[in-house]
């Protein structure tokens, strides 16, 4: 009888030392997780452990508290979140598996893992981050690569043409058993020097383009007779389409670098020629604001949503109805106007579309040095 007793007894003291070694268990890890919760307060993720029925037990991290949804529920809510469901279900499993969608204006990504460990809240884990950037710039650097990729096709595209022209006329030029009427030599090296000129246009504006971020790349600045320069490049436009662009406007002087306002300009008329509506016009004014040439054509207007990204390299072609241009002259002409202290804009007035070279006025400049010195002096 009295072993009976003292094997009850020892059995007793074996559950209850049993018992609390489990509380103390229990206790260190309830502790860790109160720890844990802590540390991770300000941290910019969220850990969610769910339990083998796929409950929330537990939840951490400033991401948490920022989305302010009720986590036990979260999973039969039927909306965005419920894609959680089947990945945490997946994992009390044991199969692992990652998860990236969008909730709301965010980008969520889910990694998800079995929890196995031997702990109160065996299931699955998961950490959450907001990639929202992360995504965000991947598809700017989606669009981008698409976007080189459509240069170079344009390029080639465009540098295809006028070579070979120049290339055949040069092989028909070449041959001793060619015979020419009288004239059509002369007509042959004009349509050569006519394509020669687009092919320097093209690369003019590719290679300012790539250098007009850097150190090396200046614009001059002097004083400009803006009419008489406008309009030595109106004329050259006449003679390669065989029409005239008529002008408008005062006589007025800009300051500026010569050879960028030219480029502007062409590339202000090759885009009306190319994308706008007919009857193109160009029309000079000046203002307090500086000194403008408008570009006019009878195109219809730019979506009002669109009229910003012209603007953008490799994208302006595809928003006013081309896609075999390079899409650089409008990017090349406002980088070249801003960098000479002006701009280029674009507007519709319901009748006409314009694109406005601003420079600055030479005369308002001498009036504003004057009115300096004048103060100074006083």
């Amino acid at each position: 009888m009295m072993q009976l007793m003292i094997a009850l007894g020892a059995a007793a003291s074996a559950g209850w030392v049993l018992m609390f070694l489990e509380w103390n268990r229990r206790r260190r890890i309830a502790d860790w997780f109160t720890e844990s919760a802590s540390a991770l307060a300000t941290a910019p993720i969220g850990v969610i452990v769910f339990d083998r029925s796929g409950r929330v037990v537990w939840k951490a991290g400033a991401l948490i508290e920022s989305i302010r949804i009720t986590w036990s529920s979260a999973l039969g809510m039927g909306g965005d979140w419920a894609k959680l469901q089947a990945p945490v279900m997946r994992a009390v499993r044991g199969l692992p598996s990652d998860v990236r969608w969008r909730v709301g204006g965010m980008v969520m990504e889910a990694t998800v893992r079995p929890n196995t460990a031997e702990s109160l809240y065996s299931g699955a884990i998961v950490l959450l981050r907001d990639v929202t950037v992360e995504e965000n710039v991947s598809e700017d650097l989606r669009d981008l690569v698409e976007s080189k990729d459509r240069l170079i096709a344009s390029v080639s595209h465009e540098l295809r043409t006028p070579l070979t022209s120049v290339m055949g006329i040069a092989q028909l030029l070449a041959d001793p058993d060619t015979q020419l009427e009288p004239g059509e030599g002369g007509a042959l090296l004009a349509v050569v020097a006519e394509q020669s000129a687009d092919m320097a246009d093209i690369i003019e504006d590719l290679l300012v383009a790539a250098r007009i971020g850097s150190s090396h790349f200046v614009a001059v600045s002097e004083t400009i007779d803006l009419a008489g320069l406008v309009g030595n490049v109106v004329a050259n436009h006449n003679r390669r389409f065989g029409y005239d662009v008529p002008i408008s406007g005062p006589r007025s002087y800009a300051i500026g670098d010569p050879l960028r306002i030219r480029q502007i300009v062409r590339n202000l008329l090759s885009n009306a020629e190319k994308h706008g509506g007919g009857d193109i016009r160009v029309r000079l004014s000046a203002d307090l604001s500086g000194v403008h040439v408008d570009v006019l054509d009878a195109g219809p207007p730019i979506p009002q949503e669109l009229r910003g990204s012209i603007f953008e390299p490799y994208r302006g072609s595809e928003h006013v109805g081309r896609t075999d241009s390079i899409g650089l002259g409008l990017t090349v002409s406002r980088q070249l106007a801003r960098l000479m202290g002006g701009d280029v804009v674009y507007k519709h007035d319901g009748e006409q579309a314009c694109f406005r070279l601003r420079l600055r006025g030479a005369e308002f400049e001498s009036s504003r040095a004057a009115d300096e010195v004048l103060t100074r002096a006083v």
